[in-house]
């Protein structure tokens, strides 16, 4: 009878001991899933922002002319690259290689002392059903998008990516 009482009391003890494990582990798992849930996301301030970069850049006006001498927005040459790839301005650069120099530009000017003073890491711009992609710093895996799309017999997205830690 002694036995079958110590037996129990051995098998009370390791069950009493599993359980505090358990609620150790939940404890600690529920510290991390608080902590992963309290990253600092961008704020939609800066979203706006990204989408009027965005657009502004559609809307500059480049150096390249057309055939009457008209000087070309940025979204004048995304739709002539789509459409056809080997256009070239007046003074026979590629109209492609203009957009994707001046949005490279355009880029780098605006978010050159950015990156280094920011907590943006890097950006991506591009242009869908066109070779133009530009790509600069660290791709992270937290980022915000901004796409403006262009119609033209389906759609052409114009995306700007930025990559941001989340400390």
């Amino acid at each position: 009878m002694k036995i079958d009482n110590l037996k129990k009391s051995k098998a009370q003890e390791e069950a009493f001991g599993f359980v505090v494990i358990v609620l150790i582990v939940m404890v600690i798992g529920l510290v991390f899933l608080g902590f992963s849930l309290r990253q600092k996301q961008i704020e939609p301030k800066q979203r706006l922002e990204q989408n009027d970069l965005l657009i502004a850049m559609l809307a500059y006006t480049t150096d390249c002319k057309d055939s009457t001498l008209k000087d070309l927005s940025m979204r004048e040459l995304v739709e002539s690259c789509y459409g056809e790839p080997g256009g070239e301005c007046q003074d026979t650069r590629k109209m492609c290689d203009v957009l994707e120099n001046t949005a490279s530009s355009i880029l780098e000017t605006f978010l050159g002392r950015t990156l280094a003073q920011s907590r943006i890491q890097g950006y991506t711009f591009n242009i869908t059903r066109t070779d133009t992609f530009i790509e600069k710093g660290n791709i992270t895996r937290n980022f915000f998008s901004s796409v403006v799309p262009i119609p033209i017999n389906g759609d052409i997205d114009v995306r700007l990516t930025f990559y941001y830690t989340s400390s």
